[in-house]
C-alpha cells in the first residue's frame, strides 16, 4: 500500500534552500538591490567618535601625612567621604564634571560651549576600583581628544594647587603648636622629677621585688628572734627556781647587777648581741663582720666576769662562796644578758618589718601616680616628636608636587566611530535584505503552479518514480526500427527493468494518468513494444473510448459492432510476433463489468502480460474500475502540463482507489534521476493494496 504521509519530505531548510534555487535569479537581484541601498542608507547618519582617558585617584606617599587643625592625622590631598556609604572617588567625579573645570578648559583651546557642548562630557567611576574614566563625544575625533586633555589637565592642576594650600595652611599650624608642646613636655618630666624626689621612689621593678623579699626574710627573722627569747625567759625561770632557796647568792647577783661598770658592760654586752645577730641575718658565718661582733661580744663577756668576780671579792662572806652557786650566777647573768640583747634585736626587727610593711602598702599608690606622671611624660615626648617630624615633612611638601591624580590611560585620537554601529547596521541590513528577498521567493513559489523538478512532484504524489521519459516527437518508438537507435528506448528498458523487480507477478497493467494529452497511451503502447521485443506475449488494450489515429482502419471492421459484445479475439491485430492490440473496445464498464473480467481472465490465459490503456481519471470513473480490475496501476503523470494543482488533485483522488499503485512514470523530463532505481526499490517493497 502506497505512503500518503510524506515522510521523505524534506525539512524545512532544505526546501527553503531548494526554493532559492529554483528562484535564484530574483532571490539574488532583490538581495543585491536591497544589500547596496541598505549600505548607501548606513553612511548617511552622522558618524560620532569618543575618546576616552581614565585616571587613577590614590593617596599620596606616607611622607606626606600631616596633622589637621582638627588634630586628626591625615594627607594632603586624602580622600574623605562624608559618610561611611558614599565612596570618596564620587567626588572627585563631581569635581571632574563640574562646569568650572569645563569652561577653564574650553577657554585653554579658546573653544565656546556652542563648539564643544558640555553635555557631551561624561564622567564615571570604575565600580569596585579606584579609576575614574573621562570621555567626550563629538563629530571630529581630534577635537574630543582635545577636550578630554584639556579638562584632565585643569583638574590635576586644581588638585595639585589645593593639596600645595593645604599643606602650608598644615606647616603654619604645627609651627604654632610646636612651642606650647615643648613647655607642656617640660612640665610633665619636672613633675616626674619632684615625685621621684618626694617619695624616694624610682618605680622600678627592682625595687618593689627587693622589698617583697625584704618582708618575707623579716618575717622569718623576726619568728626566729620571738622563738629565741622565749627559750632563753624559760631557761631564767628555772634558774630563779634553782637561786630561790640562797638569798646570798640572789643578794649578791643583786648588788653585782647595781654596779654602774656591770650595768654599762651589760648594755654593751645587749648591743653587741643584737649587732652580732643582725650580722649573722644579713651575712654569712665566717663574714669578716660577723666575725668581728662576735669577737666584741666574746670580750665584753669577759669583762663581766672580771668586774663581777671583782665586785664579789671587795666583800667577805661568812662561808667561802660556792662554786656551783657562783656558776649559776654567772649563767643566770649571762641568761639576762642574753634575754635583753634577744629582746632589743626582736624590737630592731619588728620595727624594720613594720617600715617595710608601710613601705609596701604605699607601692600601689607610688606605682600608680609614677606610672601616669611616665605615661604623661612620653605622651607629650610623642606628641612632640610627631609635631616636629610633620613640621620637616610639611615644609617639604609644601615645595613639591603632591597629587593623588595619576593618569593610568591618555586621550587619544580615536578614528573609530562609536554611532552608529556600523557592524549593527550592516547585520539589520543583512538580515532585513535576506527576510525581504526570502519574502519574495516564498511570493513567487506560492504563486506559482509548475513543477520544475521531480522532487517537487514526489512531495505531493508520494509514488515510486520508475522511469522518467524525455519528451520526444510524438513519444511513440517505432517496431520497425531497431531499439537500440531510438533515444526514448532507454528510459522503457529502465521501466521494463523496474516492472520486472516487483515482488509479485503482474499478468494485467492498468496505464492511468490525470488528464488527456499527458503521454498514456505512448507509455502503454511503447512498454508492450519493449515487453514484446523481449519475447513476450503482449496484448494492448485500448480502452479509451475514443478513435485512435493508429489504429483507424480497424475502425471500419467494427463500425457495426456496437453492442459492446466481449467477443473480442476476432477484432485483436498484430502489430508483431507476440504484440497484438485490442482496439477502441467501448463497452462500458458500468453495464458491461462481467463481460470485461472475463476478458481479462481469458486475455491472462493466453498472454503474458496485459496492458489496459485507460481513459483520464479526471473524465469519468472507467479508469478507476479498470484498475480494480488490474492487477497493479502504472500513473503516468506530465507535471508541465498538469501543474502543481493537476498534481495534488490527481494524489487527492488516488489517496481513494483500493488497487496496487505499482510507481508512476514521469513525462516531460529531459534527464532521469541517478536515484530513481533506489527510490523505486524503496516503495517496491510496501506498494501492495
Amino acid at each position: 500500500m502506497t505512503d500518503w504521509s510524506f515522510s521523505q519530505r524534506p525539512s524545512i531548510p532544505v526546501r527553503v534552500l531548494q526554493a532559492i534555487n529554483k528562484e535564484r535569479v530574483p532571490f539574488l537581484l532583490t538581495l543585491t538591490l536591497l544589500l547596496g541601498v541598505g549600505t548607501v542608507l548606513t553612511r548617511l547618519p552622522e558618524r560620532v567618535y569618543e575618546s576616552k582617558s581614565t585616571l587613577l585617584i590614590q593617596a599620596p606617599a606616607t611622607s606626606t601625612r600631616l596633622i589637621s587643625p582638627g588634630e586628626q592625622p591625615t594627607v594632603v590631598g586624602e580622600l574623605d567621604a562624608v559618610g561611611d556609604r558614599v565612596s570618596p572617588v564620587n567626588n572627585q567625579v563631581a569635581l571632574l564634571k563640574s562646569r568650572p573645570v569645563y569652561d577653564l578648559a574650553l577657554e585653554r583651546l579658546n573653544l565656546t560651549s556652542s563648539d564643544a557642548p558640555y553635555g557631551n562630557l561624561q564622567v564615571k567611576g570604575v565600580e569596585g576600583t579606584d579609576l575614574v574614566e573621562v570621555s567626550y563625544q563629538s563629530d571630529s575625533p581630534e577635537l574630543a581628544a582635545d577636550v578630554v586633555k584639556a579638562v584632565v589637565e585643569v583638574y590635576m592642576e586644581q588638585n595639585l594647587s589645593a593639596n600645595r594650600e593645604q599643606g602650608s595652611q598644615a606647616r603654619q599650624f604645627i609651627q604654632s603648636q610646636l612651642d606650647s608642646l615643648q613647655g607642656e613636655l617640660a612640665q610633665a618630666r619636672d613633675r616626674l622629677e619632684n615625685f621621684q624626689t618626694s617619695s624616694g621612689f624610682l618605680g622600678t621593678t627592682v625595687e618593689t621585688d627587693a622589698i617583697t623579699e625584704s618582708l618575707s626574710e623579716f618575717a622569718s627573722q623576726v619568728a626566729a628572734a620571738r622563738a629565741e627569747l622565749s627559750a632563753t625567759e624559760q631557761r631564767i625561770a628555772q634558774m630563779r627556781t634553782q637561786l630561790s632557796g640562797d638569798p646570798l647568792t640572789t643578794l649578791n647577783a643583786a648588788g653585782v647587777s647595781q654596779d654602774p661598770a656591770y650595768q654599762e658592760l651589760q648594755s654593751q654586752l645587749v648591743e653587741a648581741q643584737g649587732q652580732l645577730a643582725d650580722y649573722e641575718n644579713r651575712f654569712t658565718e665566717n663574714d669578716p663582720y660577723v666575725v668581728s661582733a662576735r669577737e666584741r661580744r666574746d670580750r665584753i663577756q669577759a669583762l663581766m666576769n672580771q668586774r663581777s668576780e671583782q665586785l664579789l671579792g671587795q666583800q667577805t662572806p661568812q662561808q667561802p662562796v660556792d662554786p656551783i652557786r657562783q656558776r649559776l650566777v654567772e649563767q643566770w647573768f649571762t641568761l639576762q644578758a642574753e634575754r635583753s640583747a634577744q629582746a632589743a634585736r626582736l624590737a630592731q626587727l619588728t620595727q624594720q618589718y613594720n617600715q617595710l610593711q608601710a613601705r609596701s602598702r604605699q607601692l600601689p599608690e607610688l606605682i600608680k601616680q609614677q606610672s601616669q606622671l611616665q605615661l604623661d611624660a612620653e605622651l607629650a615626648e610623642q606628641e612632640y616628636r610627631t609635631f616636629e617630624q610633620q613640621y620637616t615633612a610639611t615644609r617639604i611638601a609644601e615645595q613639591q608636587e603632591v597629587s593623588n591624580v595619576r593618569v593610568v590611560e591618555p586621550a587619544a585620537v580615536n578614528n573609530n566611530p562609536i554611532a552608529p554601529n556600523d557592524k549593527l547596521l550592516l547585520a539589520l541590513v543583512v538580515v532585513v535584505s535576506t527576510a525581504i528577498a526570502l519574502a519574495l521567493v516564498w511570493l513567487l513559489r506560492s504563486r506559482s503552479d509548475s513543477l520544475e523538478e521531480t522532487r517537487d512532484l514526489k512531495q505531493i504524489l508520494p509514488l515510486p518514480i520508475l522511469a522518467t521519459i524525455p519528451r520526444r516527437g510524438n513519444g511513440r518508438l517505432n517496431h520497425e526500427e531497431s531499439l537500440d537507435h531510438q533515444p526514448l528506448s532507454h528510459s522503457y528498458r529502465l521501466l521494463q527493468a523496474h516492472m520486472r523487480m516487483l515482488p509479485q507477478q503482474v499478468r494485467a497493467i492498468a496505464i492511468c494518468s490525470w488528464a488527456p494529452q499527458e503521454g498514456r497511451s505512448s507509455v502503454a503502447h511503447n512498454l508492450a513494444l519493449v515487453e514484446a521485443k523481449s519475447g513476450h506475449r503482449v496484448l494492448l488494450v485500448d480502452a479509451h473510448r475514443r478513435p485512435s489515429p493508429a489504429y483507424a482502419p480497424l475502425l471500419a471492421a467494427r463500425a457495426n459492432d456496437t453492442n459492446g459484445s466481449p467477443s473480442w479475439q476476432s477484432t485483436v491485430q498484430k502489430v508483431l510476433p507476440g504484440f497484438d492490440v485490442l482496439p477502441q473496445v467501448t463497452a462500458s464498464l458500468t453495464t458491461n463489468y462481467r463481460d470485461w473480467l472475463v476478458l481479462l481472465d481469458q486475455a491472462r490465459e493466453r498472454y503474458d502480460l496485459v496492458i489496459l490503456d485507460c481513459p483520464p481519471a479526471c473524465q469519468n470513473a472507467d479508469a478507476a474500475l479498470l484498475a480494480s480490475l488490474s492487477d497493479g496501476v502504472l500513473w503516468v503523470v506530465y507535471p508541465d502540463l498538469l501543474g502543481r494543482q493537476g498534481v495534488e488533485a490527481a494524489a487527492e483522488t488516488l489517496q481513494t482507489w483500493s488497487t496496487r499503485l505499482l510507481g508512476q512514470v514521469v513525462i516531460g523530463v529531459e534527464e532521469p534521476l541517478p536515484t530513481a532505481m533506489s527510490d523505486s526499490s524503496r516503495y517496491l517493497v510496501g506498494s501492495e493494496v
